[in-house]
């Protein structure tokens, strides 16, 4: 649930830099009007106004949502899991940590992994040491 928040956060942030740079302005042409000459200028319209809040409403939302979801969601196991905090006991499946030794749901002992070399002798001297 924290990714989706950081993501939602994320998105509703390039949202509302798109709506702070709508232009809400719309050109008018220079007019006579009664033998009065009206120059050229720029008017704010409703419309645009009303879809530039409607964008920031929208952006505002998905990043009150955002926040929530990151400061109230659970780290899923999976993702423990995926960055070496925690490990499934191979008897009952449940989640423990890397470090356990046994498992507190079924109590029996966990395989402990094999670190991973980068060459034999480093895998001899780590046989070695293991072995007194």
């Amino acid at each position: 649930m924290r990714t989706v928040g950081v993501l939602l956060f994320i998105i509703g942030g390039i949202w509302a830099l798109f709506a702070f740079n709508m232009n809400t302005s719309v050109s008018i042409e220079s007019q006579y009007v009664g033998g009065i000459n009206i120059p050229a200028h720029a008017v704010h319209n409703i419309g645009l106004m009303d879809e530039k809040r409607s964008h920031l409403i929208i952006s505002a939302l998905l990043i009150v949502v955002g926040v929530i979801l990151f400061v109230f969601g659970k780290v899923t196991d999976k993702e423990m899991i995926d960055r070496g905090e925690m490990k499934k006991c191979p008897h009952c499946a449940e989640v423990v940590k890397t470090d356990a030794k046994i498992c507190r749901y079924c109590g029996k002992e966990l395989p402990q992994p094999v670190p991973k070399f980068k060459n034999k002798q480093e895998y001899e001297k780590w046989k070695l040491a293991k072995m007194k």
